[in-house]
């Protein structure tokens, strides 16, 4: 139906049927019952708290959560930190800089500006606290989660430098094949990746 609609009703398009589904049924034990196998209100890992398992939480407690948690520090920048990064102004502010005039462009512009857009990039994905909003899908079911999108620029990179022939072999054979091709709209039967278990943040780190 409209994603709105499902949204609203709390359905879950492409993930488990039973994400949402009123639970009525209890166990013996004081657990609730879904989608046929019981659950317990004091269940340890990292499903703890939860009234519901979907099926992309496979991809919670593999050891990321507390490394994910706190403020980012430099080491989790793969390029210049922001406070080194250009365009960075004189109160520690990181601000995208203008796209190069490309008829008169320089080895240092290019440079300055990937590095820009890399720190930016990566500023991002700094915001995300815990491994839980790397993996859970968009309740619209229309886009892959977050994982997706961090290893997709790399991914992107990679596959242009081997076209241009710069590298001659894949960095990384399987992370290129499933973070090449995003959300084809024209064909939504590719959102089975949102269920999938993916790389941990710290593979594609």
């Amino acid at each position: 139906g409209n994603p709105s609609t499902m949204a609203f009703l709390g359905i879950r398009n492409k993930s488990d049927g039973a994400a949402f589904r009123q639970v009525e049924e209890y166990d013996d034990d004081g657990g609730y019952v879904i989608g046929g196998t019981s659950a317990v209100a004091g269940a340890i890992g990292a499903d703890a708290g939860r009234s519901h398992h979907e099926a992309w939480m496979v991809n919670l407690g593999r050891g990321d959560d507390e490394w994910l948690t706190g403020p980012r520090d430099v080491e989790w920048f793969t390029g210049k930190a922001p406070h080194v990064c250009p365009g960075v102004d004189e109160h520690g502010i990181l601000r995208s800089l203008p796209l190069p005039n490309l008829s008169a462009v320089t080895r240092e512009s290019a440079k300055d500006y990937f590095d820009n857009s890399w720190t930016l990039f990566e500023t991002l994905f700094a915001g995300l606290k815990g491994e839980e909003p790397f993996y859970r899908p968009p309740v619209h079911g229309l886009r892959h989660p977050q994982i997706f999108y961090y290893g997709h620029t790399p991914c992107l990179y990679v596959n242009k430098l081997r076209v241009a022939g710069v590298l001659d072999k894949p960095v990384n054979a399987y992370f290129e094949s499933i973070f090449e091709v995003g959300v084809d709209e024209m064909l939504w039967d590719d959102m089975h990746k949102n269920d999938m278990v993916w790389p941990t943040v710290r593979e594609v780190y």
